[in-house]
């Protein structure tokens, strides 16, 4: 599938799947757009964001390093959210049809940001957080102590069968934390919880293009 490009410094948007027809779109962070959209056969339209210097930090707030050695969580996610903001009006009118719903997807800590941006901005109705890192430092009492500002949103949730069994007590939190968060969801808005085989690193593009199918869903009975 081919892609346009949308270039605005630090930011490089992919845009797949114009035309006429309207149809849900999904803004996603993946290294992997191309493979994703195909993956998708045109079942959405899909945004990828890239940056310059890879990936933004996606945290909500600081937070120290998962290991030794390695740079502390920023909290970049107020300022990166503000940003798509800014670049979605003139993506979106590169499409060339009405949106019908307006998503956003990513795994791991774009998992985790995912549904920050419900919490944050009114613009994305539905989120997937695929292995999604709802151990972050503080999230889950802030998500079950405020409210969403997404309208009638979708929550999809995934996580590997195996990605609690980790020597990292933070990490290792991932299991309870998200089966909690999606009770509290699902009290609110329709949300899906699935389960996949493995740990945290076993097939993130299938997992992603799993969750984007279910957000490109026309509805959830």
């Amino acid at each position: 599938m081919e892609a346009l490009f949308l270039e605005r410094p630090p930011y490089r948007l992919r845009i797949y799947g114009t035309g006429h027809e309207p149809r849900p779109v999904i803004w996603v962070h993946s290294h992997d757009a191309d493979a994703l959209a195909q993956r998708l056969e045109g079942r959405c339209a899909l945004i990828c964001v890239e940056k310059e210097d890879g990936l933004p930090d996606l945290s909500p707030w600081p937070a120290p390093a998962l290991f030794r050695g390695e740079a502390s969580f920023t909290g970049g996610a107020p300022e990166h959210l503000t940003a798509l903001e800014a670049l979605l009006p003139e993506a979106e009118a590169l499409l060339g049809f009405p949106v019908l719903r307006r998503g956003i997807a990513g795994y791991s800590l774009a998992g985790l940001f995912a549904v920050y941006a419900l919490y944050h901005s009114p613009l994305f109705q539905d989120a997937a957080s695929v292995s999604g890192s709802l151990w972050y430092d503080g999230w889950e009492d802030y998500a079950l102590s405020h409210p969403l500002m997404a309208e009638q949103p979708r929550i999809y949730l995934s996580l590997g069968s195996q990605e609690h069994r980790t020597r990292n007590r933070r990490m290792a939190a991932v299991k309870g934390a998200t089966q909690r968060l999606a009770a509290h969801w699902a009290a609110l808005c329709p949300t899906r919880l699935e389960q996949n085989p493995g740990g945290h690193f076993d097939d993130p593009l299938g997992r992603l293009a799993r969750g984007i199918a279910a957000l490109a869903e026309p509805s959830w009975s």
